[in-house]
């Protein structure tokens, strides 16, 4: 690599606080080694010297507390020094933002009063305090009670290397290289001391004391402001405008590159000098963009992002210096660079950038559209908002939206509102805004190929279940997210595949020479660390999936791909969803080909118009794509007949004639439309040519009408759906019987082992484009038609219109059986209800109501027409009618009440539409349960309740439920879910724990099944790591008498806490035997080496070394309590982070890391909360679900609980995990790795 001197005038050096921009004034020494200039000494003098280039500080006895503090005052800056307490038994620190209260009475001067930073270093090998703040004169610790960290960093005796960053009421301190704490200043203490002093404090001693000294040295700061970039064209780039990378990396190196099969990997630039890098961008010609975000996903810090552009000179794989392309930009995400313009994405803005004099930094801007997502005032930071675009082959911006929506405006003015996740299209000019498809939660990027497939990598929604799902997006899709996806799927298109919990990110689709026939030509996508690569099998108008990890970096995020065969990868290894201010995160990865050589991206500007052509035949996307730029720019006729040439050349690729099309499409050059409308003879190009003359509105004069008509019954379905979709765009209510009809097209099949077979691109298009249409009375004739009838009303029940709802209710009234109009009883009800009007601000949360079929359904203006005409048709139905009628009342969740229907409701399923029950209607809710006539669904929700209810007696409670489900022996599979859940239940620790074993008196007149449940109880509880030692002694005293049942439960549970109690047993001749047993097996056990005596490093290392047994892991995950906090299959209740796909997102060493560190990372969704009351009390928990009004908690265990939002006073996210650290202490090495085995297993 080539090396340069860094000059010491060098303004951007980041030194580990990037993407902080810093100021001109770079590092500043406070003390110059001789004398005290720049200092003054406040409250009292005498107290500090200079002596051999150190400040030395003597407390002395009456002398009280003294500083020595800057004339100079200081509000965001970062400070470092080194100290030592020569005299370990003194109390030192240091002020910062600090100044003297006005002087009262006869005072000169009044008392120093700030944030300090603690140093104190007596008996350090106890735990020091130092390094957290404390509110000097306000008498309390700034650091919250349960943050302040004791620790044993600091060396007694010794230099201490501090370090300070203050940015905004944010202060993070480190000591010897270890972080210590970051601490949010209270506001009131903010408010009044947002700037100050810095001061050198020695604190007071007792009388009898002392002299005692504190020694500083090496002390010096730099302030942290904005940093303007110029508007003033340059003729080249300043040397002090480039940062050079020396890749020191952090001080705790990152982890080492791992094999990436047939190809070489390079850190290309890294942390601390390039920071928090969220996605990368390359140039064609090799240049690299990487996009900073000190926020991460939660943080709302202005000024935290940054756009670096990175040059490697020698190719040697890792970039010799960066340039601030943009700085101080919010919430940059991703982006694409063409032709010259770097598109990018920062909300809630799409912008066009420019650097126009060739200096690496950018001197225009434009914003193309706002309005998407939106910007760091809003009550979130940016993790769901609007992440990524690319553009397509036919000239359009893709742009990936999050579930925060969009109300976005383009630069004519044109709006695309949307609710939930999707994509929504313009030009490249930010005109023409319209949605694209719609229904995904938080896709963080999306990839097309030259035949204009759009594939994303979606978001789980924290075990909720919404997968992460790989969707194939295509015009007027719904994928279903939030409302439908649960209970109405029927009415989305069905992901390609689906993958469990997981974090989709960055998404590329790879055509590139040199790269390896598995990766190339594909869609690859990630997964928070994972590369999936898509081998995408045509199948209808979509694809079969199947693929393969072929990569694994700790938290990849995104990748991209230059002009010569090298790709980049950007990774936020160190960061999470919340990171402080001041971490050190992420790099830049290259990977090149095995083999590689450079290849020079051509100068495009002066190509001919042959050679143009000719590259667009290549197989590099990158190549077609910019070539493809360049050739719509240029205007002559030859161009055009150049064009024509290309696209009917039928020896080029079907990519190259594609984008010699749209080319057309996009210079829009006088007889245009005819020569694509001669294309949809072609039976490789129709579906582009139709695409692309309904592109345009100004193409109405091409009468395609009967084009589309024709193409709706095409052979190839990728052509039925680009009819449908214009037959959409052009509102061909005349084409409603076509449209009905390939909405039946097959029969709605589900996923086989995750992947959709059946995907149903046609049929679903075509329903969505008659509700876009809404031709309500093309609809209403159908309705006549018996075959396409049920399409007819899958449309009418979407489409809310006053004149829909009368031909509805006209029908319904006529009909002489109304048992024979259920279809129309259904619709009516389903319109009862619509979507509130979204006002563009309010979010969902991470869980959101998913019954559906509205998120929010708000009555409107003929809902009571719609009550009154079901009122009068449901009372001249039969029993079995109003049944099937209460049955859709349910399923669309409408209130009963209001509907005010003429039904008999069964009294035990209306207690069931309660939301919660008192212990008095246990026995109800069992009856419910014992039935064996009623739905499996009623009887699972009504055990659930009867598990949960309130004011319980333990024993009552527990008999009650273990004599229904020994009534269900013989239902084998549903006695076992709900044994599980009895065994698992929260409500056996919301009971004094010593109630447990009082309960076992009653317990033993049961069946021996009924018994055993109880035992398994009971020792889990006793096993549990979250259960405490206080309460796990009540539990093993309280049980003082063995049993047959009992003994075999030790066993099996491998209870331990029972040795005393087994040995007792094995004395009695009936119990000799199997205790015998139980006995050697526990001192099997305790001769195994345990986790908990060993440290973190040292226990991944040893299981690591060693293969588990997967069946003792799915024990263990019981025995240990794994399963009181996880689930592991979709219908169990949800409480922590779902299990159920884990093995598909973390590698061994990662699972191991996890389970043995929990608060190494926690999952977003998952952070705990703290809530202050304003009656004095407190709650705690993850937050479930969340709106204006009400906050719902639930803790690990999945004991809810929902407080009124305007009850709370304070809030907090704690930055511990609500999973306690140690669970796995108690077992040994091979026990430990059995456990991450059947962990792995979890697909």
């Amino acid at each position: 690599m080539k090396t340069a001197l860094i000059r010491t005038t060098v303004i951007l050096s980041l030194l580990g606080i990037a993407p902080l921009a810093v100021s001109e004034d770079h590092w500043v020494e406070l003390f110059n080694g001789r004398t005290l200039e720049g200092w003054k000494e406040r409250n009292k003098s005498g107290s500090f010297r200079v002596e051999n280039g150190t400040i030395i500080g003597t407390a002395k006895e009456g002398l009280g507390t003294t500083f020595l503090c800057t004339n100079q005052e200081y509000s965001d800056f970062e400070l470092e020094f080194e100290t030592k307490l020569i005299d370990p038994e003194l109390n030192s620190g240091v002020q910062i933002r600090s100044r003297n209260r006005p002087p009262k009475g006869k005072q000169k001067m009044g008392p120093v009063e700030g944030p300090q930073v603690e140093f104190a270093a007596k008996n350090p090998q106890r735990g020091s305090r130092s390094g957290n703040i404390f509110g000097q004169s306000w008498g309390q610790w700034l650091t919250p009670a349960d943050e302040i960290r004791s620790h044993t960093f600091v060396k007694g005796g010794e230099w201490n290397h501090f370090r300070v960053l203050a940015v905004g009421d944010q202060v993070t301190t480190w000591i010897n290289g270890e972080k210590i704490v970051t601490t949010t200043i209270p506001p009131e203490r903010h408010a009044t001391n947002p700037t100050g002093f810095i001061g050198l404090q020695i604190h007071g001693i007792k009388d009898g004391i002392g002299p005692f000294e504190v020694a500083w040295r090496n002390i010096r700061v730099r302030t942290l402001t904005d940093v303007k970039t110029t508007s003033q064209p340059q003729a080249k780039t300043e040397d002090s405008k480039r940062l050079y990378l020396k890749h020191t990396g952090p001080e705790n190196p990152f982890r080492a590159l791992p094999e990436f099969a047939e190809h070489d990997l390079t850190f290309f630039a890294m942390a601390p000098e390039i920071n928090c890098p969220v996605s990368v961008i390359a140039e064609p010609e090799g240049a690299v963009y990487a996009l900073c975000d000190g926020n991460a996903g939660l943080g709302r810090l202005p000024d935290q992002g940054s756009v670096w552009r990175l040059i490697d000179e020698d190719d040697d794989g890792r970039a010799d210096f960066a340039t601030p392309y943009l700085s101080n930009i919010d919430t940059p995400r991703g982006g694409q660079f063409l032709n010259g313009i770097l598109y990018l994405v920062h909300p809630p803005f799409i912008s066009a950038c420019r650097d126009t004099n060739g200096d690496g930094i950018a001197d225009e801007r434009k914003v193309l559209a706002s309005g998407f997502a939106h910007d760091l005032s809003w009550k979130r930071g940016g993790d769901h908002s609007t992440n990524d675009l690319k553009i397509g082959i036919d000239g359009w911006i893709y742009v990936a939206v999050g579930d925060f929506g969009a109300s976005a405006v383009g630069s004519d003015g044109s709006t695309a509102k949307l609710q939930t996740g999707g994509v929504i299209r313009m030009r490249l000019d930010g005109s023409d805004l319209e949605i694209y498809s719609r229904g995904t939660r938080n896709t963080y990027d999306i990839a097309i190929n030259h035949r204009l497939d759009i594939i994303a990598m979606d978001n789980t929604n924290d075990g909720d279940g919404w997968d992460m799902r790989l969707h194939h997006l295509t015009p007027l899709a719904h994928m279903g997210y939030p409302n439908l996806y649960k209970n109405f799927s029927e009415d989305t298109m069905p992901p390609l595949f689906t993958y469990g919990g997981g974090s989709g990110c960055g998404a590329l689709y790879l055509e590139e020479p040199g790269f390896p026939e598995w990766l190339n030509q594909k869609i690859s996508t990630i997964s928070w660390g994972k590369l999936y690569t898509h081998d995408l099998e045509p199948h209808e108008a979509t694809f079969v999936n199947s693929d393969k990890v072929t990569l694994s970096i700790n938290k990849l995020v995104d990748l991209d791909v230059d002009g010569s065969s090298r790709l980049y990868l950007a990774n936020f290894e160190g960061g999470g969803a919340r990171i402080e201010p001041g971490a050190v995160v992420g790099h830049i990865v290259q990977a090149k080909p095995k083999g590689w050589q450079y290849r020079p991206f051509p100068d495009l500007s002066n190509a001919s118009i042959e050679e143009l052509i000719e590259h667009l035949d290549q197989e590099s996307a990158v190549l077609r794509q910019q070539a493809q730029s360049e050739i719509v720019g240029r205007k002559s006729q030859e161009v055009q007949d150049a064009l024509r040439v290309a696209v009917n050349e039928k020896s080029a690729s079907l990519e190259s004639r594609i984008a010699a099309l749209f080319a057309i499409n996009l210079r829009n050059a006088p007889g245009s439309g005819d020569l694509l409308k001669g294309w949809l003879d072609d039976a490789d190009l129709a579906e582009y040519a139709l695409r692309a003359l309904l592109d345009r509105n100004d193409r109405r004069d091409l009468a395609l009408d009967p084009v589309i008509d024709s193409f709706l019954k095409h052979e190839n379905p990728r052509v039925r759906l680009q009819a449908v979709a214009g037959a959409a765009r052009l509102g061909m209510s005349q084409a409603t019987p076509s449209l009905l009809a390939l909405s039946l097209e097959e029969p709605r099949q589900p996923l086989v082992k995750d992947v959709a077979h059946v995907h149903e691109a046609v049929p679903h298009t075509a329903n969505r484009a008659l509700i876009e249409m809404a031709p309500v009375a093309e609809l209403h004739a159908a309705l006549g038609d018996e075959q396409l009838r049920p399409a007819a009303i899958a449309v009418l029940q979407q489409i809310h219109s006053s004149e829909n709802v009368r031909k509805l209710i006209e029908a319904l009234q006529t009909s002489e059986n109304p048992d024979a109009s259920l279809d129309l009883v259904a619709t009516l009800l389903r319109l009862y209800h619509r979507e509130k009007e979204w006002d563009g601000n309010d979010w969902w949360g991470t869980r959101p109501n998913s019954a559906g079929p509205y998120y929010l359904g708000v009555a409107w203006e003929e809902s009571k027409a719609i009550a009154r005409a079901l009122r009068q048709s449901v009372a001249k139905m039969s029993e079995e009618g109003q049944k099937a009628t209460l049955f859709q009342v349910r399923r669309y969740n409408l209130p009963l009440e209001q509907l005010n229907l003429p039904i008999e409701v069964d009294p035990l399923e209306q207690l069931l539409e309660q939301s919660s029950h008192p212990f008095e209607q246990q026995a109800d809710l069992l009856s419910i349960v014992e039935d064996s006539a009623r739905p499996k669904a009623m009887r699972e929700k009504a055990f659930r309740a009867a598990l949960q209810v309130t004011g319980f007696t333990y024993a009552e409670w527990c008999l009650a439920n273990l004599r229904a489900l020994s009534k269900l022996e013989n239902e084998v599979d549903l006695y076992q879910a709900m044994s599980r859940e009895f065994v698992q239940s929260p409500s056996h620790r919301i009971s004094m724990m010593q109630r447990v074993p009082k309960a076992e008196s009653k317990i033993r007149k049961l069946d021996p099944s009924s018994k055993t449940l109880f035992y398994d109880v009971i020792c889990t509880l006793v096993q549990s790591p979250l259960t405490t030692e206080e309460d796990r002694n009540k539990l093993v005293g309280g049980m003082k008498e063995p049993s047959a049942e009992f003994l075999e439960s030790i066993k099996k549970n491998r209870a331990t806490a029972f040795k005393v109690l087994v040995s007792k047993a094995a004395k009695a001749p009936a119990f000799k035997v199997l205790a015998g047993e139980i006995l050697a097996s526990f001192e099997q056990e305790e001769k195994g080496q345990l986790v908990g005596a060993l440290s973190v490093k040292e226990a991944s290392a040893a299981a690591l070394k060693i293969e588990g047994d997967t069946e003792l892991g799915k024990k263990l995950f019981v025995r240990q309590s794994c399963n009181a906090c996880h689930s592991i299959l979709p219908d169990e209740p949800q409480k922590g982070p779902y299990l159920g796909s884990v093995g598909n997102l973390f590698n061994r060493e990662q699972l191991i890391t996890h389970v043995i560190d929990p608060g190494a990372e926690i999952a977003q969704g998952f952070q705990t909360y703290q809530f202050e009351l304003k009656d004095g009390t407190a709650a705690s928990g993850f937050v479930t679900a969340r709106d204006e009004k009400t906050i719902e908690l639930r803790n690990v265990t999945g004991i809810s609980q929902k407080i009124s939002a305007s009850d709370v006073a304070k809030e907090k996210v704690l930055k511990i995990s609500m999973m306690p650290p140690g669970l796995v202490n108690n077992l040994t090495v091979p026990e430990f790795a059995s456990l991450i085995d059947y962990l792995q297993s979890l697909h």
